[in-house]
């Protein structure tokens, strides 16, 4: 009776699957997050529905985000810092062209949500409606800040000379910053909005109500 010899086989080697950087995981979330603020039906932004998106567990996406009002506050930071640099761009790009720098810039600030529509319902408040006041205020604080923008780039006008001192920089924002509003504002109810053409004609139409307001009222 002949011994059968056992041929060893060798053991596979272990894989051990590489996980990505912080940075990187975080991306992919918020990929994710503006994924699910571009959907047209509305869909409710959850921790669990962002998982399933990913296709990961639950505590692998809150080790980027802990909660979901966090993953809101990090693209709010996205859209804050990019529209600040284009406004820093244009600043030095039109000098003392003041007016110029403000229709320029109402351009950018309302054409935004055009390349990145996830930030409609964001910024038109929309995503929590009311359950994450936190999220609210902060709109609320960069909708501020978007208006004084505007303003200092009028006021631009008015030290240079372009303007007269009488020109009303501030009422003149006011409502140039709501006319981006108001078009958000149609884009989140899926309503049509005005033509390039007809936008430029109204921004170019409350500039001449900023120019010739106070002058009637100086008088």
């Amino acid at each position: 009776m002949s011994a059968k010899t056992r041929t060893k086989t060798a053991p596979k080697p272990k894989t051990t699957r590489k996980r990505l950087p912080l940075a990187e995981r975080q991306r992919l979330v918020l990929d994710a997050v503006a994924h699910t603020l571009a959907q047209v039906d509305g869909e409710e932004l959850t921790v669990n529905g962002i998982a399933r998106t990913l296709g990961w567990s639950v505590p692998a996406v809150t080790r980027c985000y802990q909660y979901r009002a966090d993953m809101v506050q990090a693209l709010l930071d996205f859209a804050e810092t990019s529209l600040d640099t284009l406004y820093q761009q244009l600043k030095a790009h039109h000098g003392d062209d003041g007016l110029g720098f403000a229709l320029a810039y109402v351009q950018v600030l309302a054409q935004f949500t055009d390349t990145n529509p996830s930030f409609i319902r964001l910024f038109t408040n929309r995503v929590f409606l009311g359950a994450e006041p936190a999220i609210g205020e902060r709109v609320r604080r960069l909708h501020a800040h978007w208006e004084r923008q505007l303003r200092e780039a009028l006021k631009v006008a008015i030290l240079h000379e372009r303007e007269s001192v009488s020109f009303d920089a501030t009422s003149t924002a006011t409502i140039l910053f709501h006319t981006v509003l108001a078009r958000w504002q149609r884009q989140a109810l899926g309503e049509a909005g005005l033509s390039p053409v007809q936008e430029q004609a109204l921004w170019h139409a409350v500039l001449g109500i900023g120019r010739d307001g106070l002058k009637k009222r100086s008088k």
